[in-house]
């Protein structure tokens, strides 16, 4: 099962380093779960079992950007992961990570449009929420 928080416009940190540009972030969040069901029963009992995120990040790429520049060298260099991640947004809340794996990467240069990096970080740890301002 997942649950997908969409947030169009929030800041973030990698590597605790902050990424400069506005961002736009889905996150999914998951819940794998065990049927556990009854020969002959007529309803589906299940268990939980484990929990995971993804972010999906999409923002203007700016070469010049320390926070960009974590994402670029994860995405060539030899890394394990990544370290001190965190969403924030104020009206949904703050989410924050010790480590996540960077699974895609990739720089969009089209004519006529800013240049846009795009990114995707899977979870290695727990995910925490902060509520935020209503």
């Amino acid at each position: 099962m997942a649950v997908i928080k969409k947030h169009t416009e929030g800041n973030m940190k990698v590597n605790s380093i902050e990424i400069g540009e506005t961002v736009s972030v889905t996150l999914t969040l998951t819940l794998n779960t065990a049927d556990t069901t009854k020969i002959g029963s007529s309803w589906e009992d299940a268990i939980a079992l484990h929990k995971g995120w993804e972010m999906a990040v999409s923002c203007n790429y700016s070469p010049l950007d320390t926070g960009q520049a974590v994402i670029v060298g994860a995405s060539v260099g030899t890394s394990d992961g990544l370290t001190g991640i965190s969403l924030f947004e104020a009206t949904s809340g703050d989410y924050t990570a010790t480590a996540g794996i960077l699974t895609a990467y990739s720089v969009t240069k089209a004519v006529g449009s800013p240049d846009k990096l795009t990114f995707s970080i899977r979870g290695k740890s727990p995910l925490a929420r902060t509520a935020g301002s209503t």
